[in-house]
């Protein structure tokens, strides 16, 4: 049976950075990717290593309003043998037991089977995130593995005591450990056993994105306007061209910390996504 990797987390703790890393370990493995982004203009996309062979299913979450474009997309993976294995990487509001529970259903359960769920763990912003979404506590109990990423800005014991007690069953893999992918990638775990999740909705949640192709924009007034927006903003992402320089810039902000880096090769949309609670009246 094929192996089924889920990976979740909140948003902007790292679940791209991660499977970018993955996809450019050396490996024999061949992997089909399913990638889901919540809001109307994806960028995230765009970050994994060129030539990598993948479904974007954006505007919403798989484990809600595209769990029938998931199936879809599961049935025409189930006609293929030109792939090892499948990670699907998840919004950073979904919930991964209900996205792996598709995977289980009749006409698949001869196919497919759910070998690992990791969960990426943001060491910088998990106790904020935790206050303000349910989500957070969600991904991380229902972990097989949780991944700890930015641990060298972060207070990791501190970190690690919240986790323990949230999912005392995990296995901890602290992202800067050189052995990282060895410990999260063994295909040959016997299959995870699957709770029921209840259905939910993300009603509470928004996107908001703007096309940044014909702005004019300098990368100071890009950061002006990320780390100005307001605080019902979880998440903002952003990709684009700077009108000094040339040169294209990815942004992205999680809570108030702001990260950016050059990215020549990008050939995605230049544009702003932002998501959040009470965004409606967000204008650049």
């Amino acid at each position: 049976m094929i192996p089924v990797i889920i990976i979740s987390g909140f948003l902007g703790s790292g679940k791209t950075t991660l499977l970018s890393r993955i996809l450019k370990a050396p490996q024999k493995t061949r992997y089909a990717l399913i990638i889901n982004e919540f809001g109307e203009v994806g960028l995230d996309q765009n970050l994994i290593p060129a030539g990598s062979d993948f479904v974007e299913l954006d505007n919403g979450c798989l484990c809600c309003a595209l769990n029938e474009d998931l199936v879809k997309i599961i049935e025409k993976l189930a006609a293929r043998s030109d792939y090892d294995a499948i990670i699907v990487e998840t919004t950073g509001i979904a919930d991964p037991l209900a996205t792996a529970w598709t995977f289980t259903r009749p006409q698949f359960k001869n196919k497919f089977r759910i070998s690992e769920l990791i969960c990426v763990v943001d060491a910088l912003h998990v106790d904020i995130t935790k206050k303000i979404s349910r989500e957070t506590e969600t991904q991380i109990a229902s972990a097989d593995f949780l991944y700890v990423a930015k641990t060298d800005v972060g207070d990791l014991q501190k970190i690690l005591g919240t986790l323990k007690t949230i999912n005392p069953h995990a296995v901890i893999v602290d992202s800067q450990n050189p052995k990282a992918l060895d410990v999260l990638l063994d295909h040959n775990l016997v299959a995870h056993k699957m709770h029921i999740s209840s259905p939910h909705t993300h009603t509470d949640y928004k996107s908001k994105s703007f096309d940044l192709s014909s702005q004019n924009l300098t990368l100071a007034q890009m950061e002006d306007i990320i780390t100005g927006l307001p605080a019902g903003v979880i998440r903002a992402k952003a990709a684009f061209k700077e009108a000094h320089t040339g040169k294209i810039y990815i942004l992205h902000r999680v809570a108030s910390r702001l990260d950016f880096y050059e990215k020549p090769d990008y050939v995605g949309p230049y544009a702003l996504v932002t998501i959040g609670k009470d965004i409606e009246d967000i204008s650049l």
